[in-house]
């Protein structure tokens, strides 16, 4: 038998993170570190705030600031 290498399909990782950061910047509200506290809850506002500001940082806070906008994004466009 042979060992047939299967082809993976890649994905560019930061395409979707800047596809991310598209939904956040139009749909997360102005509580939203409260909202990601609830999600995350042993980070600090002052983290999540500096996530946001500066675009970069844990994976973890960008999505849960993420799951926020698309929620909003929800009620907004039922």
């Amino acid at each position: 038998m042979t060992n047939v290498n299967k082809i993976k399909t890649t994905r560019n990782i930061d395409s979707d993170i800047e596809k991310m950061w598209e939904v956040i910047d139009e749909y997360l509200p102005a509580n939203y570190t409260q909202e990601v506290i609830r999600k995350i809850p042993l980070v600090k506002p002052s983290n999540v705030r500096m996530v946001k500001r500066n675009r970069k940082g844990k994976i973890a806070i960008i999505r849960a600031m993420y799951d926020v906008a698309v929620e909003t994004k929800k009620l907004l466009n039922p």
